[in-house]
């Protein structure tokens, strides 16, 4: 389970805009689908933010990368 949920606002940890939590791909397989059970699962969050020219720009991230504002 991951600490973002939709409507966080966040930013890499090295920098950049400030983004909104979009959506948070963290729903784990079941073990019978996994190829080994002891396989790790990977958490994604998708964000969206405004650039300097005012378009929408949309990205995902690993949550090791980013941090709560």
């Amino acid at each position: 389970m991951s600490d973002f949920k939709k409507g966080d606002q966040v930013q890499l940890k090295s920098g950049g805009p400030i983004m909104t939590v979009s959506y948070v791909d963290d729903v784990q397989p079941p073990l019978e689908d996994r190829l080994y059970p002891e396989q790790e699962f990977n958490v994604t969050i998708f964000c969206q933010w405004f650039d300097q020219k005012n378009n929408l720009q949309t990205a995902s991230f690993n949550p090791e990368t980013l941090i709560k504002k």
